[in-house]
């Protein structure tokens, strides 16, 4: 089970790298058009456990981690590929360290768990114990500093550090 809650987590931020990114209350109106491109994107997928308001929140500190309007035409990404189901990678842009952490620091300014992420992925064969004990006991800036790093190497995710699998552990 601990497996698959790791398993969920990669998946997680694969998942969010797939959507289109977006960033308007940090930058110029330029970024609305990205933001809400984002916004759209994430909103269709079925798979995203937030609400619209999180969801329009995450889109808009995304596009800022990502550098803005100007940064993705710079790499000749317009706001309707971002609408498109191509992920970011897909798009040709190249995620460093400082955008991933960037994105995962997203979640604790629009004060989103990660770990619902999370649990989310695993799906619905995780026992209502087992939920509350990983929502209670995971560390979302542990939590957070290892998506931020499977967003820049996905094959991280198959070696997590003892701060996020301990917690993980004494839940089953």
């Amino acid at each position: 089970m601990h497996r698959r809650l790791l398993a969920a987590l990669a998946a997680g931020a694969l998942l969010l790298s797939a959507c289109g990114d977006d960033d308007a209350g940090n930058a110029g109106s330029g970024d609305d058009e990205y933001v809400e491109a984002m916004a759209e994107s994430m909103q269709r997928d079925d798979d995203l456990p937030f609400a619209d308001e999180d969801i329009d929140c995450l889109a808009d500190e995304f596009v800022d981690a990502l550098g803005g309007a100007e940064r993705l035409e710079e790499d000749g990404i317009t706001p309707e590929d971002l609408r498109s189901e191509d992920g970011l990678d897909e798009l040709g842009l190249e995620m460093g360290q400082e955008e991933a952490d960037g994105i995962a620091a997203s979640f604790g300014s629009c004060d989103v768990s990660l770990a619902e992420l999370v649990l989310s992925e695993a799906g619905d064969d995780v026992p209502p114990e087992v939920r509350d004990c990983v929502e209670e006991n995971l560390d979302e800036d542990v939590l957070a500093d290892f998506f931020a790093t499977v967003l820049v190497d996905e094959e991280t995710g198959d070696e997590p550090p003892a701060e996020l699998l301990e917690p993980l552990m004494a839940c089953f």
